[in-house]
């Protein structure tokens, strides 16, 4: 309960933290951009008077129109080299540029409209995205190059099939088919786990936190991004593991008593 209690206050001083300096009560500000992305894929907006029809993430210089000049400068002099500047070191987007609080926000307001307008759209991406959340990790857009050096590891190891992919086409199915493995182990762990709980009318703590955490990730990542669930999914397996072992000492455990009561039924 302590070191509960100490968690708590370490993680609610950052969202303390972020209402006082920012006006936002949450660990993030990109939630509309990160939203953006899963609500906009494949449903492509051409009107350049919408902020949905610009890739989120883009340089802020190409929201300026959207933006007011004030919201920015109520943050003049405070750590001005990271609030203030739209690249950094002059190589690469600086994405922690105060204003995109604002585009997350337009973002998010654009999201919403485009839902309540097309459910259905919204609901295959979200389908797409709980797909991603099981293929393997090296399918990230920022470990795609380095797979490539490893890639018959790659293949046998993760069953990365998106090697062979030659377009957009193949390349979805193939990370489908990857994804099915661990998306069978993983919902047949929890199946062996719940029912045994169900059966014995009990569960430890220590496996109901896991389960809500690993539930956790995968709803929010699901409904709330698209390129990085399988990044999510990687940083939790460390959890899942410990399910996972629990479930083959069930298996396990349970086999010597099939095959004693399969002998005594023979023998009668």
């Amino acid at each position: 309960m302590l070191w509960s209690v100490i968690s708590i206050l370490v993680v609610g001083g950052w969202y303390v933290k972020n209402k006082l300096i920012f006006g936002k009560f949450t660990s993030s500000t990109w939630v509309g951009l990160n939203m953006a992305r899963n609500v906009f894929h494949d449903n492509g907006i051409g009107d350049s008077s919408r902020i949905e029809a610009y890739e989120p993430f883009s340089r802020i210089g190409l929201y300026r129109k959207f933006l007011d000049p004030a919201f920015e400068e109520s943050y003049r002099g405070l750590n001005d080299a990271d609030l203030l500047r739209e690249m950094k070191n002059d190589s690469f987007i600086n994405e922690t540029e105060v204003s995109y609080i604002r585009v997350s926000e337009l973002y998010q307001e654009a999201s919403m409209r485009y839902i309540r307008s097309h459910p259905g759209a919204y609901a295959q991406n979200i389908l797409q995205s709980a797909i991603l959340y099981f293929t393997p990790a090296t399918v990230y857009s920022l470990a795609v190059e380095q797979s490539k050096k490893i890639k018959v590891y790659d293949v046998l190891y993760s069953l990365n099939g998106t090697h062979f992919a030659k377009n957009k086409q193949q390349r979805r199915i193939l990370l489908t088919l990857s994804a099915l493995p661990k998306m069978v182990l993983y919902f047949g762990v929890f199946f062996i786990l719940i029912s045994f709980c169900v059966k014995t009318r009990s569960i430890s703590s220590w496996n109901l936190f896991i389960m809500l955490i690993i539930g956790f990730v995968f709803i929010v990542g699901s409904f709330f991004e698209h390129y990085e669930n399988m990044r999510f999914r990687y940083e939790t397996e460390p959890l899942f593991l410990i399910l996972a072992a629990q479930a083959c000492y069930m298996l396990r455990s349970r086999l010597p008593l099939r095959k004693h009561l399969s002998l005594q039924k023979k023998n009668v």
